[in-house]
């Protein structure tokens, strides 16, 4: 402890190094690297892990309604606009749909042949490829039944729907919003 003590010196006689220096060098001294200069607080990312493929239907739930709704509902602010960009909002999606469908039964297709060819050389294989059938099918059900909502007003065209309302309404206010302050401004 005394040969520590001599080589670093007491914790005294560093505090009474400190006071001597002068105000700006004492704070320079005292001051604390901050934590983030040196530590990476964020999680690391595994090479393995694949990001979620996007699909056209999520590329279209994706879209942006909101500004498109504010871009019409101040441009052309009628409820015959509004009601006719919703039915064209509910017609695209449908035929995103159609897409989505005619695409996984192209692939289930494909599965299902291979399913067939690798019939007596793997049981695992093609055990995993049923699987993988089901799946399948499972998301055609699924795709099939949002496509119905759709026609009824419901399911996941429905948020899209309500983003670009919402949009359409904002634009509307803002369009009402600049006629007034601009419309008191004129001179007679």
């Amino acid at each position: 402890m005394n040969f520590f003590t001599r080589l670093f010196g007491l914790k005294s006689n560093m505090d009474n190094q400190t006071q001597t220096l002068s105000p700006v060098v004492a704070d320079a001294v005292t001051h604390v690297i901050p934590e983030n200069l040196f530590v990476d607080t964020a999680a690391p990312e595994s090479p393995n892990a694949k990001p979620e493929p996007k699909t056209i239907v999520n590329d279209f739930l994706d879209q942006d309604f909101v500004s498109a709704g504010a871009r019409d509902g101040f441009n052309f602010h009628s409820n015959e606009i509004l009601e006719s960009r919703k039915k064209e909002i509910k017609s695209r999606f449908s035929h995103v749909i159609d897409q989505s469908i005619q695409d996984k039964r192209q692939s289930r297709l494909q599965i299902e042949n291979l399913r067939v060819e690798m019939a007596g050389i793997s049981d695992e294989m093609e055990d995993k490829l049923a699987n993988t059938i089901r799946e399948m099918d499972h998301t055609l059900e699924t795709l099939r039944q949002q496509k119905e909502l759709a026609s009824m007003d419901e399911g996941w065209v429905m948020t899209c729907l309500r983003r670009y309302h919402s949009g359409f309404l904002q634009g509307m206010r803002d369009y009402i919003e600049s006629e007034s302050l601009f419309g008191s401004t004129k001179i007679l």
